[in-house]
């Protein structure tokens, strides 16, 4: 057993590591960025406009695709070796759980992604007719995909990094802080938390539709969280989950 003090330190640690690259880090090399990709004919309001919505313009929609896909690697992926370093006594620890359940964490991971994406894609499609649009977040990655250079890089990091990142943050870093709480707090907490940064970009909604379309993300939170405290909150589970529903999406976005 491993002293509780020090695993809610490390998990302190990853949230706070985990929000200074979304705030700071990612902000600041998304403006340089830009920059990079600024000439006379593209301002920098003008792409970082078309970064959250589709253009029309397909010079400029191939920027804003470009500087999203960079924007997310260099957001994503540091921060994705530091957490692993700084949870990976953690990770050991959930590594050997693994040998204790096997085959049930096996099913429960991949049946798991596979139900979560198939309930998400299902209701978003249908929120979608309902609202006549989707979230900021799925239109950005939906504008990055139509160029499948920028949308396989994409994949690699909404699949692979973006799991690994999340997981660690929404799931274990914040359960292990609300250890000593009823188990409703860090399930709650964790749902909202999640929610919170994939609807953020998505201010043209009225608060009826922003409702609606967070939905997708409220159930997928959800059940990951559900998932991780039935496998014995194990993070490899919710990874594998998380890494199968974004996988097949990206593979019908790139398609």
């Amino acid at each position: 057993m491993y002293d509780l003090e020090d695993v809610k330190k490390r998990s302190l640690l990853t949230i706070l590591t985990y929000l200074i690259f979304y705030l700071i880090v990612g902000s600041i090399a998304t403006i340089l960025i830009i920059k990079c990709y600024e000439t006379d004919t593209y301002s920098y309001k003008t792409i970082l406009n078309a970064m959250s919505a589709v253009s029309g313009d397909y010079s400029l929609d191939k920027i804003a695709a470009a500087c999203n896909v960079w924007s997310m690697a260099i957001s994503y992926i540091p921060v994705a070796v530091l957490l692993i370093l700084i949870m990976h006594i953690d990770l050991i620890e959930d590594f050997k759980k693994l040998k204790e359940k096997p085959i049930f964490n096996a099913i429960l991971a991949v049946a798991g992604g596979l139900v979560l994406f198939l309930v998400v894609f299902l209701l978003g499609m249908l929120i979608e007719k309902v609202v006549g649009y989707t979230s900021t977040n799925e239109e950005t990655l939906e504008s990055v995909f139509a160029y499948k250079k920028y949308g396989v890089f994409m994949l690699l990091i909404t699949s692979i990094f973006g799991p690994i990142v999340e997981e660690l943050v929404y799931r274990k870093a914040i359960f292990n802080l609300l250890n000593d709480k009823p188990k409703w707090i860090p399930i709650v907490v964790s749902i909202v938390a999640f929610v919170i940064p994939h609807m953020l970009s998505t201010t043209d909604a009225s608060f009826g539709e922003f409702l609606l379309i967070s939905v997708p993300y409220i159930i997928s939170a959800t059940i990951f969280a559900f998932a991780y405290e039935i496998s014995g909150r194990n993070v490899y589970v919710t990874m594998v989950m998380h890494f199968i529903n974004n996988l097949i999406t990206c593979i019908i976005l790139l398609a």
